[in-house]
């Protein structure tokens, strides 16, 4: 369950920025792997995207080894998902 304060601060952030963007880079075997996430208002309420793929494969999501979009009605759930399903920190959402 996501504290009132950081749902607030997210919450503000979202309406002012449209979306948080959490990316990470890693090598594996001598290749790049990235982990993209992003959290933004959408026309359902809020969605949350995730991929993770070989840099190699940026722009062919049928060789993604995650690719992820789900719409939530409240951001509470949103952040929820987030932390238990994808392990995201709350200190990465505030840190963006």
């Amino acid at each position: 369950m996501v504290e009132v304060n950081v749902l607030k601060e997210l919450n503000t952030r979202l309406r002012n920025k449209g979306r948080i963007w959490i990316n990470e880079e890693y090598m594996e075997a001598g290749e790049l792997i990235k982990k993209e996430l992003f959290l933004r208002i959408s026309d359902f309420g809020f969605t949350v995207g995730f991929d993770h793929y070989p840099d190699k494969y940026e722009d062919t999501t049928d060789l993604y080894i995650t690719y992820l979009r789900k719409d939530f009605d409240r951001l509470s759930d949103a952040i929820d998902f987030c932390a238990e399903a994808l392990s995201v920190k709350m200190s990465d959402f505030l840190e963006r």
